[in-house]
């Protein structure tokens, strides 16, 4: 149904309604007034009637009352007229009374005199005229009422034209508008709120019109940049994809163990070292959690370097630990552990890298070089060994060519005792006083006396000679032996002695040596042979540099090796009175090949494998303390019960 319809209907039906209403209204009214009026009229035609009667009923003058109530009945429109007497009825009557009354309108009043109530006057008028008034009314009011329906109706159409025509013409244009046609604009007439709205219409249309072509030209710039990104997010993918194989390459290319894990220790990736170092395949491993998988590995340490990382959101280095190989052989890997995180402020942690180094073969080397260097250190010592073992050597042959000839002479002495209690050497008293006088010469020749005195003495120096050589011969080959890799007790007092006898032509002519050893210090359990090496380093370390000091003068320095227990730490400390550590040289003592030494002293390599065993074997530690001029003290602190850095073997 269009508006203009719906204008029409609603302005007529509100005309209709309004129009019902003020009939019905007025014909109410009307109705109401003349019957209001005719009640007036009946009791005012009562009252008089009452009134002038009053005297006839006193005295009972009825032909008077009937002559009054003969000319009451030419009243229009009256019904009946009644005089009633209170004590003797009807007294006079025109007309008769219609039962129920209807049509009438009847009123009454009372006849008094003097106060007392004679009786009372009734008339009844017809209410015929006001039926036929009010139909005359409602004759006339339905025809003008369907003459202004009508007049409405017309009024209505054409106030519906008018108003709809502009509707019609923007509902018109709205169409072509949505059809697509935005250059389309609507007529404007006039000033009305119409008008308004068609020039709001049309400057909308203008703005919709610029908008499009506006998004038109924003859409096809968008659609170039989305086909730039495109082509760039192609080719960012293809150099991703690019990227992609070459870090599986990469990865499957390196050497190093290397297992990729998500936050709950799910594995998701092993590159192609972890597969053969653990004989399992990546696409077996992958989603299971890491210790479901029973890697033949010290799980222990594994599990603690993984919550140290994501605790500490940060790289963790956890040493060695010991694993099997596939083929059943031992080995070693260096564990480190890497967090995985997020890109973002929170940096949340999504996984973590597991990098495993077989360092077995490393090992082997590290022990073959440390017993190398000590049998280097020796082969330094070798020349100052000789001479100590030379000296004991020397004078037990000496000793040896003395008993030789004491022995002789002996020998001769015993030959003439024995010529002298012989026999046949007893012919007179005068020849055995002889052969007595020959034997005391032959004492006095041989001078008995003194090879009584001096062949004890000489079997003692004996002795004592090749005591020093057995001592000398044993803490060489306790040096030199390459050991079992076994963690013993040790008495560091007495590894200290052999380390100063096996050094001593290194420090006899410069430095005088002073012990302190703690005679309650327990034995120490580790690796001896390679204890031994860290003592022998700081030992010639401590000679050199104190050579270096009492350089072109006739003094001599000191060297002071103290024991004692601390904290439950074994400490050692060997204090020379050399020339010091420089100050640019100290941050790199420790490190592998360093040495200020003149070449043919040192290959620099005794301090870095004496670090690595105190530390990293040992899990003690090894410091100094230097002054440049004064000297340097060395500080080797090792648990008295041997806490193990690494695995259960030696390296």
């Amino acid at each position: 149904m269009s508006i203009r319809i719906k204008t029409i209907l609603g302005i007529a039906l509100i005309e209709t309604l309004l129009l019902c209403f003020m009939v019905w209204h007025g014909l109410a009214y009307l109705e109401q007034s003349n019957t209001a009026e005719l009640d007036k009229r009946a009791r005012t035609v009562a009252e008089l009637f009452a009134s002038a009667s009053t005297a006839e009923v006193v005295t009972m003058d009825l032909a008077t009352l009937e002559s009054t109530l003969s000319i009451l009945s030419r009243e229009p429109g009256l019904v009946y007229a009644r005089i009633t007497s209170a004590s003797r009825g009807v007294l006079a009557q025109r007309g008769q009374v219609p039962e129920g009354e209807q049509g009438v309108r009847s009123s009454r009043a009372v006849i008094e005199h003097e106060g007392v109530e004679l009786g009372w006057v009734e008339v009844g008028f017809s209410d015929e005229s006001i039926a036929q008034t009010v139909r005359s009314a409602r004759g006339k009011a339905l025809a003008l009422s369907i003459t202004g329906i009508l007049a409405s109706a017309l009024f209505s159409s054409v106030l519906g034209y008018l108003l709809t025509r502009q509707l019609s013409l923007l509902a018109q244009a709205s169409e072509r508008i949505a059809a697509g046609d935005l250059s389309h604009r609507v007529p404007v007439r006039g000033r009305d709120e119409l008008a308004t709205v068609s020039r709001a219409f049309n400057r909308m249309t203008e703005e919709l019109d610029r908008s499009h072509e506006e998004l038109e030209q924003r859409i096809r710039e968008r659609t170039a940049e989305l086909a730039r990104a495109n082509e760039s997010l192609t080719r960012e993918m293809a150099e991703r994809r690019q990227a992609h194989r070459d870090i599986s390459q990469i990865l499957g290319a390196v050497s190093s163990m290397l297992v990729s894990l998500d936050g709950e220790n799910r594995v998701r990736r092993l590159n192609r070292a972890a597969e053969r170092g653990f004989g399992l395949s990546d696409e077996l491993a992958a989603g299971r959690n890491l210790f479901e998988l029973r890697l033949p590995w010290e799980e222990a340490k594994v599990a603690e370097a993984l919550e140290r990382c994501r605790a500490e959101r940060a790289p963790v280095k956890a040493g060695a630990l010991g694993y099997t190989r596939p083929d059943g052989s031992g080995g070693v890997l260096l564990l480190s552990a890497s967090p995985m995180l997020a890109e973002g402020p929170e940096e949340r942690l999504e996984g973590v890298l597991l990098l495993l180094e077989d360092i077995t073969d490393l090992r082997t080397l590290e022990r073959q070089l440390a017993h190398a260097q000590k049998l280097e250190s020796i082969g330094q010592l070798a020349a100052g060994i000789a001479h100590e073992i030379n000296t004991p050597t020397q004078y037990v042959g000496d000793s040896n060519v003395f008993l030789k000839n004491a022995f002789r002479d002996l020998l001769t002495i015993i030959e003439a005792y024995g010529k002298l209690d012989s026999a046949e050497a007893c012919k007179s008293p005068e020849e055995h006083e002889a052969r007595r006088a020959e034997l005391r010469r032959m004492l006095a020749d041989l001078d008995y006396e003194f090879l009584m005195e001096e062949v004890p003495k000489t079997f003692d120096m004996i002795q004592d000679g090749i005591g020093r050589v057995r001592s000398i011969v044993l803490a060489m080959r306790q040096f030199s032996h390459p050991g079992d890799g076994t963690r013993k007790g040790v008495d560091l007092n007495q590894a200290i002695e052999n380390t100063i006898t096996v050094s001593r032509n290194e420090w006899k002519h410069v430095a005088e040596l002073e012990t302190d050893l703690d005679p309650n210090l327990p034995l120490v359990v580790c690796l001896p042979g390679e204890m031994n090496q860290v003592l022998l380093a700081i030992m010639v370390n401590a000679a050199h540099a104190t050579a270096d000091a009492v350089a072109g003068t006739q003094n001599l320095g000191r060297i002071t090796v103290r024991t004692r227990q601390e904290d439950g730490m074994a400490v050692i400390s060997i204090a020379d009175t050399g020339t010091g550590i420089p100050e640019a040289a100290r941050a790199r003592v420790f490190d592998p090949f360093f040495t200020t030494k003149e070449v043919g002293k040192g290959t620099g390599q005794g301090l870095a494998i004496a670090y690595d065993i105190v530390v990293n074997k040992h899990g003690g530690s090894i410091d100094f303390e230097t002054e440049t001029g004064r000297g340097t003290t060395f500080f080797v602190r090792i648990p008295i019960g041997a806490r193990e850095r690494e695995d259960g073997r030696e390296g």
